[in-house]
């Protein structure tokens, strides 16, 4: 599989369902709603047995897609992990399954984001 295929594929992932609530993530950063970035990035956190269970691709796409939460709560001034104690055990074990730094990358919005009308915005 070339390169291009690879990132492709990830693009197609969505492992955690987070396909409609991304669609309303501008407009959650828009109004400042920190609660509701908070609420969705706490419902779509992975269980241990998950990430376990995600293949390596699925794990860097639950990455992509946690990671456009952690960024905006950042982008409102808050710390997803002092608000969501629980995020940072998911991030630890995505990031050890990847073996890449527990937390998004640039690779994670360009290469990994999906195109059309799945594409990840802020």
């Amino acid at each position: 599989m070339s390169s291009e295929e690879h990132n492709e594929s990830i693009g197609r992932l969505d492992p955690l369902r987070l396909d409609d609530d991304v669609r309303s993530l501008p407009t959650m950063n828009e109004a400042g709603d920190v609660s509701a970035l908070a609420r969705v990035l706490r419902g779509a956190l992975p269980s241990e047995e998950s990430v376990a269970a995600f293949t390596v691709p699925e794990c860097l796409a639950a990455m992509r897609d946690l990671g456009m939460y952690l960024g905006s709560l950042k982008r409102h001034g808050v710390s997803a992990f002092d608000v969501i104690p629980e995020a940072t055990r998911s991030f630890e074990l995505l990031g050890m399954r990847t073996r890449m730094i527990p937390r998004d990358t640039v690779y994670h919005y360009t290469c990994w984001n999906p195109v059309g009308a799945r594409e990840r915005l802020y």
